[in-house]
């Protein structure tokens, strides 16, 4: 009747719910994720932070006023993680070739990034629209050399609270 359409626990706790197949028209569909968060709509999507199981609810209302819940269960194993690679390889054949926390892109999760060298330096500053790290200096062009950088990142979930994760990447070229 619904589907959990992005059920792959790598992009946990991101995680969106749709409507698959419905006998009759909805007049309303309300959402209770198991989280503190009720939504309504078609199609929604919610940060699950803790690791452990969420009761997710669905009340569908039809034109007859008719009703019915339907539930399941959501086990969030991975915590919240933005799902930044450990290497990136900028040489322009199709793989690897930008940094970016992959769950960031995927879930259009608001961000601010911040990439510096080991001694310090800022060499890309990076939003939402803007997180790709191409291995150049602040995307410009200019090759920095392979080595380890590391990133900051300050991510805003749909409730408002900020995480912020940081990592190491290693730039191979």
């Amino acid at each position: 009747m619904w589907e959990q359409y992005d059920n792959n626990k790598l992009f946990y706790p991101y995680t969106k719910f749709k409507i698959k197949t419905i006998d009759a028209e909805p007049i309303a569909l309300h959402w209770n994720l198991g989280n503190g968060k009720s939504l309504n709509g078609e199609s929604v999507s919610t940060i699950y932070e803790e690791k452990k199981t969420y009761n997710v609810k669905l009340l569908i209302t039809d034109v007859n006023g008719c009703s019915n819940t339907i539930e399941t269960e959501v086990y969030n194993n991975e915590g919240f993680d933005i799902l930044a690679p450990n290497a990136f390889t900028p040489n322009n054949d199709g793989n690897n070739d930008t940094f970016y926390p992959k769950a960031i892109k995927e879930f259009n999760v608001p961000c601010d990034i911040t990439i510096k060298d080991i001694s310090g330096k800022i060499v890309f500053n990076g939003t939402q629209d803007n997180c790709e790290w191409n291995g150049t200096y602040m995307n410009t062009g200019s090759p920095l050399p392979k080595g380890v950088y590391i990133y900051t990142v300050t991510t805003t979930d749909v409730e408002g609270k900020k995480h912020q994760f940081a990592g190491k990447v290693n730039l191979l070229r």
